[in-house]
């Protein structure tokens, strides 16, 4: 029988308890699913998608990397004075960050009925002086994920879905469910949560000057490569979504999120275990065999799982009023199945500083996803949008893979 040591038990607990976090996360995003779908229109509800991708899409222009600096420097730092000044800190960059968020989106709610098919204008009008929230959220994922506090990222992870659940139920009670009462409940759950969740975390804003100072010279050596990635990611993730807002239309982009919300979380086991382990990863030359191992296993059973149950999934789910989404299914599974398997290389390079490698991949895939979509979303619709997903994320994971067998190359080399 194999026998853990101290330090594997602890690991395998914190992937255990931030695993059961994110699949918990996906039992309530299905829950919000099911009740925007069944309380919205299919034209509402894609609106309603698509807003939310510009949103998060958005998000990730103005961390100018800061989080991602703070968060390594998590990684390294001993001393809890430290760890909380460093949150104290980044947490008053962020709010800093809030205001040019703001504005871009309210000059963006002028010109995106005009570029796009679906009508979200409106919406990014009422609602940007609250995408900040957004931000924050995101900074204090990545804040924990370096500080290795994992009890305390689960909760960050699962409060704003749980806490909007309850806010969705008294508006259902009330007859009150429409496409901004969803969304007015969507950002107050999210700044309910953030309060909670700052009560635990306890940042300190002491000696503010001097953490910034530390804070920035990691931002010209590491997390600017980062911050780079993180955008180009993000057109990654979203390419297809915009090409399909701006050729098709609300119906067709509420038929590819919901197929996108439904096989996204297979990748989350992988992230789980991947992020438990980014503190170690920083101290360890290469990655444990039986990670990958796991990793591996997983993808291959969740995937074949969901690809066997798809049709009773959407039908039984969320109505035959979404049965086309059936048919995306296989592709977007095996999409983020090669997600998940590609985790834990990008996150091992990010801990061993390797900003640029994940830089270069980064600006390379989206390329790449942009080409192809172009040609094939017009042509071929949403299953020509899933088909390219399956494409594009397969050769991220080559990207990957082939960069981290090269850093141990060079690091043999060098021993």
């Amino acid at each position: 029988m194999l026998e853990l040591n101290k330090s594997q038990k602890t690991t395998l607990i914190n992937v255990f308890i931030y695993y059961s976090a994110l699949i918990f996360n996906i039992f309530l995003g299905w829950i919000i699913t099911k009740l925007n779908t069944e309380y919205l229109s299919v034209i509402d509800y894609g609106r309603y998608s698509f807003f939310l991708i510009i949103i998060f899409f958005s998000r990730s222009f103005f961390g100018f990397g800061v989080f991602e600096s703070t968060s390594r420097l998590m990684t390294v730092v001993r001393s809890k004075e430290e760890s909380n000044q460093l949150a104290g800190t980044s947490i008053l960059w962020t709010l800093v960050f809030f205001i040019p968020l703001t504005l871009v989106l309210f000059m963006a709610s002028f010109l995106t009925d005009d570029m796009f098919e679906v009508k979200i204008g409106n919406l990014l009008f009422a609602y940007a002086p609250f995408a900040g929230l957004i931000l924050l959220h995101s900074l204090l994922i990545l804040l924990l994920r370096g500080w290795g506090r994992v009890n305390l990222m689960a909760l960050v992870t699962i409060l704003p879905r749980a806490i909007y659940i309850i806010l969705l139920s008294y508006i259902i009670y009330n007859a009150t469910f429409t496409l901004n009462s969803t969304l007015n409940m969507w950002f107050s759950g999210i700044l309910l949560a953030l309060l909670i969740s700052l009560l635990f975390l306890r940042p300190k804003f002491t000696a503010i000057k001097l953490i910034s100072q530390k804070i920035f010279r990691e931002v010209k050596t590491y997390g600017i490569h980062l911050y780079v990635s993180n955008i180009w990611h993000e057109i990654f993730f979203h390419a297809d979504k915009f090409i399909i807002s701006y050729f098709l239309s609300e119906i067709s982009m509420a038929y590819y999120a919901l197929g996108y919300m439904i096989t996204f979380p297979l990748s989350h086991f992988s992230t789980a275990l991947a992020t438990t382990l980014f503190r170690k990863f920083s101290a360890q030359e290469k990655i444990n065999s039986k990670v990958l191992i796991l990793n591996g296993i997983f993808i291959v059973s969740s995937v074949s799982i969901f690809i066997l149950l798809r049709e009773y999934i959407v039908i039984y789910l969320f109505s035959e009023n979404y049965m086309p989404t059936v048919d995306l299914i296989i592709p977007l599974a095996l999409a983020f199945g090669f997600s998940g398997l590609s985790k834990p290389f990008s996150l091992y390079l990010m801990a061993r500083k390797h900003g640029k490698v994940v830089r270069n991949i980064s600006i390379s895939v989206p390329v790449l996803h942009i080409a192809i979509g172009l040609y094939m979303i017009p042509k071929y619709g949403i299953t020509g949008a899933a088909w390219v997903a399956t494409v594009v994320y397969l050769f991220d994971l080559l990207l990957y893979l082939g960069s981290y067998i090269r850093v141990l190359s060079i690091q043999n080399k060098n021993v």
